[in-house]
């Protein structure tokens, strides 16, 4: 199975389960800790989903949305590091 669509999946499953601890969603999705992990961190780091204490949950959609606007656009002065807002460093 690609990666994308393994991230779909467990995207799927946790839009209609909710918020769930990580080993309910390796026995849910019938996949292996190996595939589910790093999926996990992919869609972390898409900022589609929050992995906080054992248990994933989907992010709302502005947040999704302000977060992702403010990662991929280079004009803005703030950017959002682990849910803080910080200015950025004009020395990068």
């Amino acid at each position: 199975m690609r990666d994308e669509d393994l991230d779909w999946c467990l995207f799927a499953l946790l839009e209609q389960a909710g918020d769930l601890p990580v080993a309910t969603l390796i026995s849910r999705s019938g996949l292996a800790a190996e595939q589910v992990i790093p999926s996990i961190e992919r869609l972390t780091n898409l900022h589609l989903v929050e992995h906080v204490d054992g248990v994933v949950h989907l992010i709302p959609v502005g947040r999704m949305r302000l977060e992702n606007f403010c990662r991929y656009s280079n004009d803005l002065p703030v950017t959002i590091e682990n849910g803080v807002i910080r200015v950025k460093d004009e020395r990068r």
